[in-house]
């Protein structure tokens, strides 16, 4: 088996060949990555939700101009779990950092601020995470299910979700149009 780099910070695009159909022309953001296993969040997945439904479930107050804040589904794994990825703000109590200016925080505390207005300069919110086994993920980069590219914080932040995917892609100069999805011989 092939050995990765630690991928933290990297995203990972779903190629032409991804045969499960939950990560179908998805965009991951790699959060951790180490021996033991991996973690990371989709980028341009809804969860037909908003902040007012998050927090009318939490029963957190949200400004008017917050509640029609689009939720992203971020994953299969703890569904029931917010995960907000956002700039180098203020820290929480469980600020996980990806990159010097990209973290992803869990609290309770961080969707208060943002309800309230505060919080964060950019921020998404997801609901649930992707998660991999030890050496799951390298098996699934050897099946070539996944594209590596570095994490950029322009198109995570600076970007509509329907167009992170192809953003990536566009970076390292591939057209996932064009790519096609079965291999031949000449």
């Amino acid at each position: 088996m092939q050995k990765y780099p630690n991928l933290k910070n990297h995203f990972l695009l779903a190629s032409p060949y991804m045969a499960d159909p939950r990560f179908t022309r998805a965009l991951i953001l790699v959060c951790e990555h180490s021996a033991e296993g991996s973690m990371g969040i989709v980028l341009n997945k809804f969860a037909n939700l908003t902040l007012a439904d998050v927090g009318a479930s939490l029963k957190i107050p949200v400004l008017e101009d917050r509640k029609s804040i689009a939720v992203l589904k971020g994953g299969p794994v703890h569904m029931d779990r917010g995960f907000i990825i956002h700039d180098a703000g203020p820290q929480w109590s469980s600020t996980h950092e990806v990159a010097p200016g990209l973290y992803v925080t869990t609290t309770r505390e961080i969707l208060l601020e943002i309800g309230a207005g505060g919080g964060p300069e950019r921020f998404l919110i997801a609901l649930g995470c992707v998660g991999w086994d030890e050496g799951q993920l390298e098996q699934e980069l050897n099946s070539v299910d996944w594209i590596i590219h570095p994490a950029d914080n322009k198109i995570i932040f600076n970007s509509e979700n329907n167009d992170r995917l192809q953003l990536a892609a566009s970076q390292m100069g591939v057209d996932l149009v064009r790519f096609a999805p079965i291999v031949g011989h000449a």
